[in-house]
């Protein structure tokens, strides 16, 4: 997603048409905004999931090696999302820390009502 906001930022052409995210990740856990937090709920309640849980989560952040309010690493601290790509799929699971993130900005790509 932090590549998105740099080509729209940068002017580049042609412009992304579309998305597809596969179990996204947009914001770490501690940088949530407070917007938001009543609404990205699973990070904090799946902590058995096969292969993610919270503490996988920190440990890949701490590898990326950015703080967690870094753009690149929590997309969704963006000012705006607009003009990204009118189109995206978004594939969400269930059992997902991450779930919550992902049906944010799957509402945001329906109603285009998020920032």
């Amino acid at each position: 997603m932090d590549i998105a906001h740099l080509a729209v930022q940068k002017g580049l052409s042609p412009l992304l048409t579309g998305f597809l995210f596969l179990a996204g990740s947009f914001c770490h856990p501690d940088a949530r905004p407070a917007e938001y937090k009543d609404r990205i709920l699973s990070v904090d309640k799946i902590n058995d999931a096969p292969g993610l849980t919270r503490t996988s989560i920190d440990y890949f952040a701490a590898k990326y090696g950015a703080p967690p309010e870094d753009k690149r690493l929590s997309s969704l601290l963006f000012e705006s999302h607009a003009n990204l790509a009118p189109k995206a799929i978004f594939y969400v699971c269930g059992w997902d820390p991450r779930r919550d993130e992902a049906l944010l900005f799957g509402n945001y790509w329906r109603k285009r009502e998020l920032r």
